[in-house]
């Protein structure tokens, strides 16, 4: 039993990688700029990302004040990024695809696997991440 599921966890990691090494080479093509709501994400990061590079207890109020349409959290998430891979758009859309496609394809995979079986589950994955959105 623990080898099949390490196996599905297996496939599921496989999956993961596969996708964002596709988004990676897709990016290194792709000369086009953030537009609308993931121009003022990237934005919105731009500043946390500063406001994290001085930080002081001043500094958190107008923090706050930064996001006026849209929770913080996708923007407060990618920030910290930007130390380790420097400040671009490539990096911003890198970081929350790592994320939240792991939160998808492992959530896609728990729904299949609580209302079918495994192989549901991993189907479900696979179909989800097929989607050209992704």
């Amino acid at each position: 039993m623990a080898l099949t599921k390490f196996k599905s966890y297996l496939c599921l990691g496989l999956l993961w990688i596969g996708i964002l090494v596709n988004n990676f080479v897709w990016l290194k093509y792709d000369n086009t700029y953030f537009t609308y709501d993931s121009h003022r994400h990237f934005l919105v990061s731009l500043r946390i990302y500063e406001i994290l590079k001085s930080f002081s207890f001043h500094t958190v109020p107008p923090s706050i004040d930064t996001v006026q349409l849209h929770p913080p959290l996708v923007m407060m998430l990618t920030a910290p990024f930007y130390f380790l891979f420097g400040v671009s758009q490539d990096v911003s859309t890198m970081v929350n695809s790592m994320i939240f496609l792991g939160v998808l394809i492992f959530a896609a995979y728990g729904v299949g696997l609580k209302t079918a079986d495994r192989r549901a589950g991993l189907l479900a994955a696979f179909i989800v991440c097929m989607y050209p959105v992704i």
